[in-house]
């Protein structure tokens, strides 16, 4: 990993963006977005290794979906009180969204589904025919998840689904048995004090979510707490207004920009291939990568994915972590693969690994009984394809993996 380069736009007071006299602390309307939004993660936001996350937030921000076909699910985790929420607010502020389309805790698919609908195709998308319509930019800030709201199906599959484009149609049943179809791609910034993507049925956020980790002052480390404000001079995201503030349409790609935009992508595709990272990550952040370069976050491609490449440092640090389900399905796996690796036959001839599925069932029934692992309906498929086991294509009941 190299040396984070400094972005093209320096930090600058918050008193140049800010008015100080005014008792909302009103945005003044000269600064470009970029400005704003790093001077407000520098006066605003508490972050471990702030200077590798500062400008990944910045780029989140700033990257609108219209222009995108891919953006990860952002969770802001950490524990109470830690400002995980103010991200959002940032964001809220910045795009001048309504008030109504700040979600905190409990929610319904419907109401998701007429949120987005409505940012990407105005108020009237109802009453047309919204496919052909032009979208705008979309952005979903959801408070304090928790993993009692996500054992609703239509939400976690929103949350899974929603970061690629291709795959985020969902279709809400209605009464009559009708269903309402629509796309829920859009960036989302979420943030929670559990680690949802331990969650046995959502474990496959690992490879579709960046976590930005926050912490208490207290807890940083004396380098982290040098590049923190001090909590008696941070100010408050709540007492700052966005009114009047219009430099947002700066982000708005014009023909030029959108020409050089997929000159960007040409190029980082055959750059990916050398990345300090796995390549399902370089295609998460894919488009994160050329909006940062188009706006200005960062002079080159090198520069951004070198950037992307200290982040996943912190990433792998984070999903490490794991589910009493998934540390007992860690044993049991590797205690198969010792058990099986001791035949001639898979050793020499490199025969795949194999477990039935109901072998692996009862198994699993047996850890519950014996309560070595919580009483919960288990995704099979998706959590044996995150630990690189698929299902035998004529054995339709066995899982197979090479070792």
């Amino acid at each position: 990993m190299g040396t984070l380069n400094a972005t093209s736009k320096p930090f600058l007071a918050m008193d140049y963006l800010l008015d100080p006299y005014h008792e909302s602390l009103e945005v003044k309307n000269n600064c470009h977005p970029i400005e704003l939004i790093e001077s407000a993660i520098e006066k605003c936001l508490i972050l471990p290794a702030k200077k590798i996350q500062a400008p990944i937030i910045t780029t989140l921000l700033i990257t609108q979906s219209k222009y995108s076909s891919i953006l990860p699910l952002v969770i802001c985790y950490g524990p109470s009180g830690s400002g995980k929420s103010n991200i959002g607010k940032l964001a809220h502020g910045l795009w001048k969204l309504d008030d109504r389309w700040l979600l905190a805790g409990k929610t319904t698919p419907t109401s998701i589904r007429n949120l987005l609908m409505e940012q990407k195709y105005g108020e009237n998308w109802q009453l047309e025919e919204w496919s052909n319509m032009d979208e705008e930019n979309s952005l979903l800030i959801w408070d304090d998840i928790n993993p009692l709201i996500l054992q609703d199906a239509l939400l976690q599959s929103i949350l899974k689904s929603g970061y690629s484009r291709k795959s985020a149609n969902i279709a809400i049943a209605m009464q009559g048995g009708q269903n309402l179809y629509f796309n829920c791609f859009s960036q989302k910034i979420t943030s929670t004090i559990h680690p949802i993507w331990t969650i046995d049925n959502l474990i496959e956020l690992k490879r579709r979510s960046l976590i930005l980790p926050h912490e208490y002052v207290d807890a940083l480390s004396s380098e982290d707490k040098s590049h923190n404000r001090d909590l008696d001079h941070l100010i408050d995201l709540d007492y700052i207004s966005f009114k009047g503030y219009s430099g947002i349409t700066q982000l708005r790609l014009a023909e030029d920009e959108w020409y050089k935009l997929q000159q960007l992508r040409r190029s980082l595709r055959g750059k990916l291939r050398f990345a300090g990272f796995p390549l399902d990550y370089g295609k998460l952040v894919f488009d994160l990568i050329c909006s940062s370069v188009i706006h200005g976050v960062f002079h080159t491609l090198d520069e951004s994915i070198n950037a992307f490449e200290l982040f996943y440092g912190l990433q792998k640090d984070v999903l490490a972590e794991k589910s009493e389900f998934q540390l007992w399905l860690d044993r049991y796996l590797r205690n198969e693969i010792e058990l099986q690796c001791q035949t001639l036959a898979v050793k020499e001839a490199g025969y795949p690994i194999e477990i039935k599925r109901s072998k692996l069932q009862q198994a699993i029934d047996n850890a519950i009984q014996e309560k070595e692992i919580p009483n919960s309906r288990y995704d099979l498929l998706g959590i044996m394809k995150i630990n690189g086991w698929k299902l035998n294509g004529s054995k339709r009941n066995v899982f197979e993996r090479h070792v």
